[in-house]
C-alpha cells in the first residue's frame, strides 16, 4: 500500500474548527479504497490531548529546540485515524481557540505555530519516521504553506499538494521573521514568497507544491479573479496548468440523514423547525 502525509491545522474528530478538518478526518477511510495508506500530523492541542487521553501516544521523535522550545511527535491510532501530533507545549498548549486567544486576536507567534508544523511535515517527508517515506505530502491552507518552500530548501523531491480551502487566511507576517521561521531570503521575491513587502505563507505553497487543489471546480475558476482572488490570483493563474478543483464529497458515516434518529422526515415547515 502506498502511504501519503496530511498535514493540516486541524482534523475532525480529534479538533474542528470547518471544512478543513472535516476532510481530514473523512479522507484515510476513502483514501483507503484506493490502495493509499494515510498519516495525519495535526497539533497537540489540550483539545487533542483530552479526546486522545493523557499520556497516549508513542514518542517517535524529539527535537531540542523547534521553533522556541522542546518538541516531541506522538503516534496515535486513535478514532480510525492515523495521527501523528505534534506536541510543542510552548506552541499549542494555552487556552482560547487554536488559532485565538481568550481575548479574540492572533496569536502574537502564530507564524512560529504552524512553520513548526509544516517544518516537521517535511521532515517526516524527508525520512525522518523509520516506519517509511510517503510518497506524497497533502498540505492543507496557509497552516501548512511552507511544507513545499521547506522540502525545495532542503533538496527532497517529494510530491506535493497544497490544498486551498479558505484563500482569505494567507499567513502574512512582517519580513524580519525570515531567520525565525527558518526560510532561505533567496527565495524571499516575488515569484516566491513575498508580497507586498511581507512574507506570504499561503503564497509561498502555492509558488512551491508540485499541485494545487481547491474544494470545487467552481472556485478553482472563482480564485482566478479579482474578486475572489484575494490578491493571488496572478500567482494562482501562472500555475492554471496545476491548478484542480476537486468538489468535495460528504462523510456518509458521520452524516447519513437517512439512518440518523435525529433527523425526523418532514413535508412541511413546522416539521422542518423540529429539526
Amino acid at each position: 500500500m502506498r502511504a501519503a502525509l496530511s498535514v493540516a491545522s486541524d482534523c475532525a474528530p480529534r479538533v474542528k474548527t470547518g471544512g478543513v478538518a472535516e476532510v481530514g478526518g473523512a479522507r484515510p477511510g476513502a483514501r483507503a479504497a484506493e490502495g493509499w495508506g494515510l498519516r495525519t500530523l495535526i497539533p497537540h492541542y489540550p483539545a487533542v490531548a483530552a479526546r486522545i487521553g493523557k499520556g497516549k501516544g508513542k514518542p517517535v521523535a524529539a527535537w531540542e529546540d523547534l521553533f522556541g522550545g522542546p518538541a516531541r511527535l506522538l503516534a496515535v491510532e486513535a478514532a480510525g485515524l492515523d495521527l501523528l501530533c505534534l506536541d510543542a507545549p510552548h506552541l499549542y498548549d494555552r487556552p482560547g481557540s487554536i488559532y485565538l486567544g481568550a481575548d479574540g486576536r492572533d496569536w502574537p507567534d502564530y507564524a512560529e505555530r504552524f512553520a513548526a508544523l509544516s517544518w516537521v511535515g517535511a521532515e517526516i517527508a524527508g525520512g525522518l519516521l523509520p516506519d517509511g517515506t510517503p510518497a506524497l505530502v497533502h498540505a492543507h491552507d496557509w497552516q501548512a504553506g511552507l511544507l513545499a518552500t521547506y522540502l525545495a530548501q532542503a533538496g527532497r523531491a517529494v510530491p506535493t499538494v497544497l490544498t486551498i480551502h479558505n484563500i482569505a487566511f494567507q499567513g502574512i507576517v512582517e519580513p524580519w521573521k525570515l531567520g525565525g521561521l527558518r526560510l532561505d531570503p533567496a527565495g524571499y521575491t516575488a515569484q516566491g514568497f513575498e508580497f507586498w513587502g511581507r512574507i506570504n505563507m499561503l503564497k509561498a505553497g502555492l509558488t512551491a507544491a508540485s499541485a494545487v487543489t481547491t474544494v470545487s471546480p467552481t472556485y478553482a475558476e472563482e480564485l482566478l479573479t479579482p474578486a475572489f482572488g484575494m490578491g493571488l490570483e496572478g500567482v494562482l493563474s501562472a500555475r492554471r496548468g496545476d491548478l484542480y478543483g476537486i468538489l468535495n464529497g460528504i462523510d456518509l458515516a458521520a452524516w447519513a440523514p437517512a439512518t440518523d434518529p435525529a433527523v425526523k422526515p418532514y413535508k412541511t415547515p413546522p416539521g422542518k423547525a423540529k429539526n
